[in-house]
């Protein structure tokens, strides 16, 4: 009894999701193509993300050399500050205004992606580097000491 069960119900199950798929209404290919549509650009924009974050990382660690690790963090927050007032500028105008201001949603959108550039670049390349370079000649004195311990 029970294995006549699940085959109606798989049998329904694939009758009602071959008519969705196959022959589906307006109203229902409208909401697939959103799902699908959203979907796509929910995955594309998560590997952008993921490669640019791997790209100011690395872009922080080689200015870190150069720059040192003060000014890359002072120039980060003031870039995550510029960034944010910007954003509170444009989102102002955004909410006061009667009419749609294209470039006003333009420069909110451009300023929290300049937001994120500027966290990658300073705050989250370098807020762990100064204690791994600090701690390298310290590791090394230990390692030393316990090969040296283990050769006795």
């Amino acid at each position: 009894m029970q294995r006549r069960v699940v085959r109606v119900l798989s049998v329904a199950t694939v009758r009602v999701y071959g008519e969705v798929l196959l022959h589906p209404t307006p109203a229902v290919r409208h909401c697939l193509i959103c799902v699908v549509g959203i979907h796509f650009f929910q995955q594309s924009s998560v590997v952008a993300g993921r490669f640019l974050k791997i790209l100011f990382i690395l872009v922080a660690r080689f200015l870190l050399d150069r720059i040192g690790r003060q000014p890359l963090l002072l120039s980060s927050v003031a870039g995550m500050i510029l960034s944010l007032a910007t954003l509170r500028f444009s989102l102002t105008v955004i909410d006061h205004s009667h009419v749609r201001l294209p470039w006003a949603v333009g420069l909110a959108l451009t300023t929290v992606l300049s937001y994120n550039v500027f966290f990658l670049i300073g705050r989250n390349g370098t807020h762990h580097m100064g204690l791994q370079l600090r701690d390298l000649p310290v590791a090394a004195m230990r390692l030393g000491s316990e090969y040296a311990s283990c050769n006795e």
